[in-house]
């Protein structure tokens, strides 16, 4: 079996890195972008799920009975536009 000294693996780990530097760069980067998209994504996720627990009020009386006042699109026989103006829609 041969042995490696220190010269010789200095070596070929500067050839590796002179060969492969482009490659090794992108795969760097890329994978340091989708952590970061990970992690934001996880943060937003954890923000949204604490700040949607807010309560439902129910209606109150008062306003369910301006709901059951308010006139539907085919009762408009009472309608009449201010002095001046026309009604554009008939």
């Amino acid at each position: 079996m041969k042995s490696l000294n220190f010269t010789q693996l200095n070596l070929m780990v500067s050839r590796f890195l002179h060969r492969f530097h482009v490659i090794l760069f992108v795969v760097f980067v890329i994978g340091g972008l989708s952590l970061v998209t990970l992690f934001l994504s996880l943060a937003i996720t954890k923000q949204d799920a604490t700040t949607s627990s807010t309560v439902d009020h129910p209606f109150d009386s008062v306003t369910m009975s301006k709901i059951e006042n308010l006139r539907t699109t085919s009762d408009q026989s009472n309608l009449s536009p201010p002095s001046g103006r026309t009604n554009p829609f008939k």
